[in-house]
């Protein structure tokens, strides 16, 4: 087979073939469909095999996710024919079908582990990673299949030595599991995994460090099809993941429009938000809207509390309208906590005091206060965002420098249950240990310390409960109507017959009071 004048030695791949007589073919997929079908009878009729077995491990009962498939045999002769070859090779397709169960189960323990689907340093010397179009620090990771934009992803490497690193692009499903049905020859075009070839050494800072960066789409590696892609930086060394950072391709064909109400429910209307959307698909013209396509709403790019699986409250003409009083509701929070880490010559607001003893400068934020209770105010913010500054420097990248933050919060007693954690898109809206408030009862407080490099960084204070994993705001923040936050709402496309989530709508919506 020839792709792109490029030689494939292996025209087709067969997962298994059992005594040259039964081919088994491997999935774990939503469901199996008719491309499924064609790809083992094409399998069987090039092998001239008469049987198959089409096996899907993504089902609760593993007899559900077995389908027999029989090549081009009489009917008369095919109850015979399955009969003598279950009766023969029972056994060793047990035997088999028990080591993929076993492989398969591994696969998914490690993944939970370490899921790669996430943005996640797995390297503690890796620090701030930013993700953005065209390098504006408080812009989304998302990138027009179409434009001529370019993502770029920084990030700071604090090890005694330059690191050599690789970067690769793995296509995702609109859940952020990995695509399994496309090869990377359908998606990118290019090179699979390429060199980080662009870096700086750190300039007159107390901690050294290794800026490096690299562009999404660059002239080694360029993107075929919309949809949800995961970066992935690896060590060459070690072999070792040391980031993931997650981003969209937008091929923009439904349009999305859409506004922030006054939930109407009364026992929420004071506390929480509630779009309603619209989503045009007549250029798609899905021929099933509630299968095919998908919606996906993030709350000040949060990743820990997306809203999806919502079904339209009505369709017209493939116009999908969203408008039930139940569904895509928030809850409002309070505007974001903010300091600013940009000079540690003078106090800056919310910085109580500056330690200097030590090579690494200690900044100690003013203790923070429970805002559950307090009334609403106004302050302009990032929605959790930061950016990186420092007022003395020419190239604030290579010149600003770590400091240790302390944060403490007073509270009579500890909480039982959960724990407190500093959290946006400092820590990806994740549960890093290092951001975690520990009480105190000499002081009565929790308290928090953490290294960051220099510049105005946005956050809230989460209370985070392994059952519920998402963190709820209401204990330290409140919640309150007014509040000014941005909605990102993405639309996914899956025809009958596709193998991926198609990006094909995106939109931000701001609440502006």
């Amino acid at each position: 087979m020839i792709y792109e004048e490029v030689k494939l030695e292996v025209g087709y791949r067969i997962d298994l073939m059992v005594e040259k007589k039964v081919i088994i073919e491997v999935k774990s997929v939503e469901q199996l469909n008719d491309v499924h079908l064609a790809q083992i009878l094409t399998y069987l009729r090039l092998s001239e095999c008469k049987l198959g077995l089409l096996i899907n491990f993504n089902v609760s009962f593993f007899k559900n996710g077995v389908k027999r498939v029989v090549n081009n045999l009489k009917r008369n002769l095919r109850k015979h024919f399955a009969l003598f070859a279950f009766k023969n090779l029972k056994m060793k397709i047990k035997k088999i079908i028990l080591l993929q169960f076993f492989f398969l189960l591994v696969s998914l323990a490690k993944a939970d582990d370490k899921p790669i689907y996430k943005d996640y340093a797995a390297d503690s010397k890796i620090k701030t990673a930013k993700f953005c179009l065209n390098g504006l620090m408080l812009s989304e990771p998302i990138l027009s299949l179409k434009g001529g934009d370019a993502l770029q992803l920084t990030f700071d490497d604090l090890s005694d030595d330059i690191r050599s690193f690789n970067y690769s692009v793995q296509l995702c499903n609109y859940d952020w599991t990995l695509n399994t049905e496309l090869s990377p020859f359908e998606y990118l075009k290019g090179f699979q995994e390429n060199q980080l070839l662009t870096y700086q050494k750190s300039f007159n800072t107390a901690v050294p460090y290794v800026h490096y960066s690299v562009n999404i789409p660059n002239e080694n590696v360029r993107l075929r099809k919309s949809g949800n892609y995961i970066l992935i930086i690896k060590d060459i060394a070690s072999g070792n993941v040391v980031l993931t950072k997650r981003f969209m391709v937008v091929d923009n064909q439904a349009a999305v429009t859409g506004q922030e109400i006054r939930p109407r429910n009364l026992e929420i209307t004071n506390t929480n938000q509630q779009l309603d959307l619209q989503i045009d698909c007549r250029a798609i013209n899905p021929s099933n809207p509630f299968d095919e396509i998908k919606m996906v709403i993030y709350q000040n790019d949060r990743w820990d509390n997306p809203i999806t699986g919502v079904q339209p409250t009505f369709v017209e003409d493939n116009v999908l309208k969203y408008n039930s009083d139940q569904d895509l509701v928030f809850p409002a929070t309070k505007e974001f906590r903010a300091i600013d880490l940009t000079t540690d010559r003078i106090r800056t607001p919310r910085i109580e005091r500056i330690n200097h003893d030590s090579a690494i400068s200690e900044f100690y934020v003013f203790p923070e206060q429970l805002r559950s209770f307090k009334a609403y105010y106004y302050e302009k913010d990032w929605n959790g965002d930061y950016i990186i500054d420092k007022q003395e420097a020419v190239d604030s990248a290579i010149e600003s420098d770590y400091v240790w933050v302390n944060w403490r919060m007073p509270f009579s007693s500890r909480l039982i249950g959960g724990d407190f954690y500093i959290c946006g898109e400092i820590t990806n809206w994740d549960t890093l240990s290092t951001f975690k408030m520990k009480y105190n009862p000499k002081t009565l407080t929790y308290e928090a310390r953490a290294l960051l490099k220099q510049g105005y960084y946005n956050y809230q204070i989460g209370y985070y409960e392994p059952e519920t994993k998402k963190f709820d705001m209401t204990p330290a923040e409140g919640n309150w109507y007014e509040t000014e936050n941005q909605y990102t709402v993405l639309v996914y496309y899956h025809p009958f017959t596709g193998r991926y989530d198609q990006l094909v709508g995106a939109t931000t919506i701001r609440t502006m009071k």
